[in-house]
Formats: C-alpha cells, sequence, structure tokens
C-alpha cells in the first residue's frame, strides 16, 4: 500500500535532526509554493499541466518517494 506525500512528508521531517527540522518547510506551505510555481509557469505559458507533473515527478523521485 502507498502512502499519501503529505504522511511520507511528515515522517520523513520528523527524522531529521532539530536543527534542520526547525528549518524545514511545512507540507502546505509546500504544496502552496508548488501550485504557486505552476500557475505562474503556466499563465506565462511556459508550463503545460503536463510539464508540471514530469517535473514534481522527478523531485518527488529525488527525495525517495514514493517509499520503497
Amino acid at each position: 500500500m502507498t502512502m499519501h506525500f503529505a504522511k511520507t512528508y511528515t515522517q520523513l521531517l520528523l527524522s531529521l535532526p532539530p536543527e534542520l527540522r526547525e528549518n524545514a518547510i511545512e507540507y502546505r506551505k509546500l504544496k502552496k509554493l508548488i501550485n504557486k510555481v505552476v500557475s505562474e509557469l503556466e499563465d506565462l505559458g511556459r508550463c503545460t499541466p503536463h510539464a508540471a507533473y514530469g517535473i514534481l515527478t522527478n523531485v518527488l523521485a529525488l527525495v525517495g518517494y514514493p517509499p520503497d
């Protein structure tokens, strides 16, 4: 069964040392930022939803999501 990203992200944050956890961005803020970037790129005509999905998929793979 695959975990939702929010749960995985929260677990990741809890596993970080306190000094790193303090500087980590909260999931809700991260989600808003991602949506804002995608929206701005779409408005500029530089990013289709398909391309944004590909970018996000690559970023998530870099951070180890989905978990093994």
